[in-house]
């Protein structure tokens, strides 16, 4: 069986308690693995109900089923009367209209086609108790798909993780989906590739690959070979938990965070915690662990929101270079060097390329630097290059060096760069964290309403590319929910500064960007001049307020993206709710 996974979902299935309309709290790591998990669910009840709509409501129904039931999280279908098609934890609900239920309806008319968290009371089905329920709804053909996770539930991790921590997360998620694909298409290779601890696919430090039949049988450990063979029954971590029980009780198809004691091969510990990403396929487990550190408050970064925006950025041009350079290198390098090129350069982010003696193939930023090596070039504090590059990996490591930031005149700065070993090459792309002054600290809700915001603007550049009048006539109906909600709404402008469609002042259409200012009389013209990206930006200004009469002076945070010759926005107004 094969799963796709996305975001976007909620869970209610209720009898709905006490509606909870307040923001909801800031989740750790592994929170958030749990809502992810939520929203790939929803994402699959529409894949699966777009094509088997009888056979998904049937599976759902079924509270045994993987595919639409993890744990407590489940999917459920309420169509837009409130009558409840699909109850993966009650189906005897099936047929009763949530909205005879007080507050029910107030709570799905948050619903939205992008997505949406609500909060509520509910019972949860593994504790049989009134719980809080964090829900993502999603509205599609008529009907609000659903699943969401209980508060409660979220596992207690007595763990600070650092940035590094979190880093490694990413790369054991990674690593797992790699070795799932690698065995359902090759699995002798993938077995063999598994236990060659050089193999930089499925060995990266500290983490390697496990892969045990949901018999209990281990088929794969990328680092204790003679375990192979031996059944999960009859093995215990190092504290003496019986981890047969443990990796029974964590078996989902989404992935799921969990932890034990087990020795660390990379610091030769005999005795660490271990927190491990596991996920199932068919009849395996794969699993992956990374071993947490203990925060170091003097060195440990504090990275801004935009940093962390910046950072998303960087990930993403790193894997185009890569992605360009594996079909035509020397196209790759040129596009690199034209610093007028979007595609590799966004104000501070550029892109170098070095082969594995440290020369460097392609410096976006000084393109005279080519042919010269890193082992013989320092940072502003004495650091060899060349020593830091030559820690790349495979699936990427972000290291810290001095350098200059061409968006700051040239000035020697702090910067922080993604290495990732592609073909005997090292690909990187840095930023340099904290040289712009960050956006206010963003709550929660603030948070998920970006993410609405991004996903219009997602919607709007598909729609508009397959059809560009029948998406500025959506954009300008104030009804339409795929390009409207509460405060949000879409523009599109064309690079030459002229107002396409503008889903709150739809008398600015034909007029020129560069008349236009905020309400503290920024030229919006220089604004979206000095902010295209094809990557996307957040950028900020003083805008009005739909759902406020009279307003003009409110703070705006917008996502500018360019696509082919228009920009696109959706922004937020901090501070405002709801």
């Amino acid at each position: 069986m094969s799963i796709k996974l996305t975001i976007i979902c909620i869970s209610i299935l209720l009898v709905v308690v006490t509606p909870a309309f307040a923001t909801h709290p800031e989740l750790d790591e592994f929170g958030k693995s749990k809502k992810m998990v939520a929203q790939e669910m929803v994402e699959q009840t529409i894949l699966s109900f777009e094509d088997r709509p009888a056979d998904t409501i049937s599976m759902i129904n079924n509270m045994d089923n993987l595919l639409f039931r993890d744990g407590s999280i489940y999917a459920f279908i309420v169509d837009l009367n409130g009558t409840i098609v699909a109850h993966g934890s009650t189906p005897d609900m099936v047929g009763t209209n949530l909205y005879d239920i007080e507050n029910l309806e107030g709570l799905f008319a948050q619903a939205s086609p992008h997505g949406w968290w609500i909060q509520y009371d509910w019972k949860n089905p593994t504790s049989s108790t009134y719980e809080v329920n964090l829900a993502w709804i999603k509205t599609k053909w008529g009907y609000n798909f659903g699943a969401g996770i209980y508060l409660n539930d979220i596992p207690k991790h007595d763990i600070e993780l650092t940035e590094d921590d979190r880093e490694r997360q990413r790369v054991a998620q990674h690593m797992v989906d790699e070795a799932i694909e690698a065995y359902a298409t090759q699995p002798s290779l993938a077995l063999s590739m598994i236990h060659d601890t050089n193999n930089p696919l499925f060995h990266d430090q500290e983490l390697y690959v496990t892969i045990i039949h949901t018999n209990g049988t281990i088929i794969a450990d990328g680092n204790y070979h003679t375990l192979i063979g031996a059944d999960m029954e009859f093995i215990r971590d190092t504290t003496g938990v019986h981890l047969g029980d443990l990796f029974d009780a964590n078996i989902s198809l989404y992935g799921r965070w969990f932890e034990y004691n087990w020795p660390n091969p990379f610091s030769s510990e005999s005795s660490a915690l271990k927190v491990a990403w596991i996920k199932t396929l068919g009849e395996y487990m794969y699993t992956v662990g990374m071993y947490p550190e203990a925060p170091d408050e003097e060195y440990e970064d504090v990275l801004t929101q935009f940093d962390q925006d910046r950072m998303e950025t960087a990930q993403m041009m790193l894997q185009n270079a890569i992605t360009m350079f594996g079909t035509d290198m020397s196209l790759t390098i040129d596009v690199i060097h034209d610093k007028n090129n979007s595609l590799f350069h966004d104000e501070e982010l550029y892109v170098v390329i070095a082969d594995h003696t440290g020369d460097i193939v392609a410096d976006g930023y000084t393109p005279d630097m080519v042919g010269q090596n890193l082992y013989n070039i320092t940072d502003g504090y004495g650091l060899n290059l060349g020593e830091l590059f030559e820690t790349s990996t495979y699936y990427g490591k972000w290291i810290e060096y001095n350098w200059p930031n061409p968006d700051a005149g040239g000035a020697v700065q702090e910067k922080k760069t993604l290495l990732i070993n592609r073909g005997g090459y090292t690909f990187s792309v840095g930023i340099y964290p904290g040289y712009k002054e960050p956006y206010d600290e963003l709550t929660q809700h603030e948070v998920d309403r970006r993410h609405l915001a991004q996903s219009m603007v997602e919607h709007t550049i598909s729609s508009f590319t397959m059809n560009p009048t029948l998406t500025i006539n959506t954009i300008h109906d104030g009804t339409n929910e795929l390009y409207n909600d509460n405060e949000l709404y879409v523009t599109i402008t064309h690079v030459n500064g002229t107002v396409i469609a503008h889903g709150q002042s739809p008398d600015l259409v034909g007029d020129d960007m560069e008349s236009v200012k905020d309400g503290r009389g920024v030229s919006l013209g220089d604004l979206y001049d000095d902010n295209q990206s094809i990557y996307g930006k957040w950028v900020e200004y003083h805008w009005p307020n739909p759902t406020i009469p009279g307003s003009n002076d409110e703070s705006y945070l917008a996502w500018f993206k360019t696509n082919s010759d228009y920009i696109f926005t959706s922004g937020i107004y901090p501070e405002y709710d709801d």
